[in-house]
Formats: C-alpha cells, sequence, structure tokens
C-alpha cells in the first residue's frame, strides 16, 4: 500500500461533524478487516469480521506509535500551513481505538502534537464504553478532554441484542467501567427495525441507567448511513425530540438531539 494511502486509513478528515465541528481522525484499529468487541447492527462499518475485545494477538495489523507520530504530524503541519480550523482532535474509527496496546503512550504524543499545532483544539475519544476495565486504556481515556461513550441501551438484553458483545463484554461490566470517569458524554444511537431500543419499555431502562451514571451531557442521535443489518431503519426527528425532551425532564441532565 502506497504511504497516502497508509495516511488516510489513520489520519482522515477533518470531517464536520454535528456534534464536534472540525474534527481530525484517527483510527487506531485496522482499516481493512473490522476488529471490534462490538457487532453493533447499525454500524455503518459493516458487519465486525473479529469479535473480540483481546487485541494484543492482533498488533501487526495496528499501526504502531511511530507511524502515528509521523502521519499525524505532517496532516496537522499541513492544516496550519493551509490556515484550516480545527476544533477536535477525536479518536474513533472502526473499531475500539483505546484497545490499541500503546493507546496511554500515543494519547501523550497527540495532545504534545496539539500543543504545539493546534493549541485551541481538544482532543476526544468517541467510544464504544468497553474498555473502561482495561488499565492502560482508561489512564489514556481520563487524559482527554472529551469522552464520548456509547450506551445503546438499560438492559442486558438490550445490548447483547443490539451491539451483540464479545465473549466476557456484558452490561454490568461496561456500566461498571463508565462508573470509573469524573466526566463523560453518553451516545446513544436510537433506531427500529429488526430490533429496536426506541420503544416506550426500553427508553424507560435506558434513561433509568443514564440517570445513575450521572454523565454531564447525554447526546441522542439516529442512523444517517447504511446499516450492518440491513432492516435499521431511523426514527424521526420528533421521536428523537421526545426522547430528548423526557430524558432531560427525569433525569436533570442535559440531553442534545442530532
Amino acid at each position: 500500500m502506497k504511504e497516502a494511502e497508509k495516511r488516510k486509513d489513520l489520519i482522515y478528515g477533518p470531517v464536520s461533524s454535528r456534534r464536534l465541528g472540525q474534527s481530525l481522525g484517527i483510527n487506531l484499529m485496522s482499516s481493512h478487516i473490522k476488529i471490534c468487541p462490538f457487532n453493533c447492527v447499525y454500524c455503518h462499518c459493516g458487519w465486525t469480521e473479529i469479535l473480540t475485545d483481546n487485541i494484543d494477538k492482533y498488533v501487526n495489523l495496528l499501526p504502531d506509535i511511530q507511524t502515528v507520530e509521523k502521519f499525524l504530524e505532517e496532516r496537522l503541519k499541513e492544516l496550519k500551513a493551509n490556515n484550516k480550523n480545527l476544533n477536535y482532535i477525536t479518536f474513533s474509527g472502526n473499531g475500539e481505538g483505546s484497545l490499541h496496546p500503546d493507546f496511554d503512550n500515543i494519547v501523550d504524543l497527540v495532545t504534545g502534537l496539539r500543543n504545539k499545532y493546534f493549541p485551541e483544539a481538544k482532543t476526544c475519544i468517541l467510544s464504544n464504553s468497553t474498555a473502561l476495565n482495561v488499565p492502560h486504556s482508561l489512564k489514556g481515556i481520563k487524559k482527554l478532554d472529551r469522552k464520548v461513550m456509547k450506551l445503546d441501551g438499560g438492559s442486558r438484553d438490550m445490548i447483547e441484542l443490539v451491539n451483540k458483545p464479545a465473549e466476557g463484554i456484558t452490561f454490568e461490566k461496561i456500566i461498571e467501567g463508565l462508573g470509573k470517569l469524573d466526566f463523560f458524554t453518553i451516545q446513544t444511537n436510537f433506531f427500529r427495525g429488526s430490533i429496536s431500543n426506541a420503544g416506550k419499555e426500553a427508553v424507560e431502562d435506558w434513561i433509568n441507567t443514564v440517570g445513575t451514571l450521572k454523565p454531564d451531557e447525554i447526546m441522542i442521535y439516529t442512523v444517517a448511513r447504511p446499516t450492518a443489518d440491513l432492516e435499521i431503519k431511523k426514527i424521526t426527528e420528533e421521536e428523537l425530540a421526545e426522547i430528548a425532551e423526557k430524558t432531560q425532564k427525569d433525569t436533570g441532565i442535559k440531553t442534545c438531539a442530532y
């Protein structure tokens, strides 16, 4: 693969995000085979090919810290030279980037390059919340300016239906992990179709759960791109707004629908 293609797979954007403004993405997972602890029915990256939270055996498929440094600094230099605006540098992509074995050190590296080129930008992760019981993952996540953590259901049954987690990843462990964060955002995708987490009972369970977690903010949205399960469909803007209004009323936590 040509170096330019490798860089594009690892460092992408900036993309214009409804939630984060101009966001430069960092994908620490393989761009050619989907490795993830979840197999979400709504994922726009398709079905997971390697369902696991044990990344160590696949480390040869992941970018090393030297490559991250090289490609990120190149891109930041280009953006700076072209007077581009940057609001966030965000760990995201087609898997759980915080499971990278060097994640904590990579966060330090990214923070240093951010301070050098775009000190006004924030560091962020879009996480599926499965790595918070992994010490090096939790340590790195806590260093980030913004932590956007997925929670697509308020019960074990809903998480298993929607996210189809790898063996050993449970609803209880996810909740335990989220309890280790002091400042974070909960992000949830609501949808209907072959499976739905937008029914009255499912929403009530979810509201009760996020209320006990006490995040600083809640962001909810619906599907906007093709999904792994082709029967998954978006809910209406009105339904999304109703869930946001009820969530904020019942929990007292700022809730935004996107």
